[in-house]
C-alpha cells in the first residue's frame, strides 16, 4: 500500500501508481460546451461527466472538478489500471462550435470535388469533341479515294485473308469445345473413310 496525495492504491508496484494517477491528472481533455435555454453544459463523455451551470466558464470549471474527484476516486480503489489514459493532444479549454465552422470543411471537400468533376467533365466533352473530327477527316479522306486506290487496298485486304485463313480455321477447332460436334466430325470422318474403302 502506498500513499499518493493522501489516497492510499493498493498497487503491487507503488511508484507506477503514482506514476499512472500522475499521469491521469495532467492528462490534456476536451471539455465539450453547449447553450440550451440560457444555460451552458459542459461534457467530458470519455469520464462519463455532465454538468450544468449559469456560465460557461462556471461549467467548464465544474467539469473539470469532477472529472479530477473522479480520478482521485478510481485512485483510492487501486483501479487506476481501469481507467484510459483520457483526452487528446488538446488543452482542457471550451470546445463551442458554430454551424459554420464544423461545415467549413464539408463544404471546402464539396467545392474540390465538383472542382475535380467539372474538369473531368470538360476533359472527356474534349476529347470526345477532338476525336470525332479525325474520325470525320479520315472518312472524307476515305470517299475521296479513286476507284484505283480502292482497288488496291481490296487485294490486299484479299490477299492478308488468304495468308491467314488456315491458322484462323486451325485456331477456331482448338477452341471449339461442343463434344458433339467433334462426335458429328468423327462419325462423318468414319463416314467417308467407309465409302472410300
Amino acid at each position: 500500500m502506498t500513499q499518493i496525495d493522501g489516497i492510499a492504491t493498493t498497487d503491487s508496484r507503488p511508484e507506477a501508481s503514482a506514476e499512472r494517477l500522475q499521469t491521469l491528472l495532467e492528462a490534456p481533455c476536451v471539455v465539450r460546451l453547449s447553450r440550451r435555454k440560457g444555460r451552458f453544459t459542459a461534457c467530458i463523455p470519455e469520464m462519463g461527466i455532465l454538468v450544468s451551470a449559469a456560465t460557461a466558464d462556471l461549467a467548464h470549471d465544474e467539469a473539470l472538478s469532477l472529472r479530477e474527484a473522479r480520478i482521485r476516486e478510481f485512485a483510492a480503489e487501486g483501479m487506476l489500471e481501469e481507467l484510459p489514459t483520457l483526452g487528446v493532444a488538446q488543452a482542457c479549454a471550451p470546445a463551442q462550435e458554430s454551424l459554420l465552422s464544423r461545415l467549413k470543411v464539408f463544404l471546402i471537400k464539396a467545392a474540390v470535388v465538383m472542382a475535380l468533376f467539372l474538369y473531368m467533365l470538360n476533359s472527356i466533352s474534349s476529347g470526345l469533341r477532338d476525336s470525332g473530327y479525325i474520325l470525320e477527316k479520315r472518312l472524307q479522306g476515305l470517299a475521296n479515294w479513286t476507284p484505283d486506290k480502292v482497288e488496291w487496298h481490296r487485294e490486299r485486304a484479299q490477299m492478308i485473308a488468304e495468308k491467314l485463313g488456315p491458322t484462323i480455321r486451325e485456331l477456331m477447332v482448338m477452341f471449339d469445345r461442343a463434344p458433339q460436334r467433334a462426335g458429328a466430325q468423327d462419325n462423318g470422318t468414319a463416314g467417308q473413310s467407309a465409302g472410300a474403302q
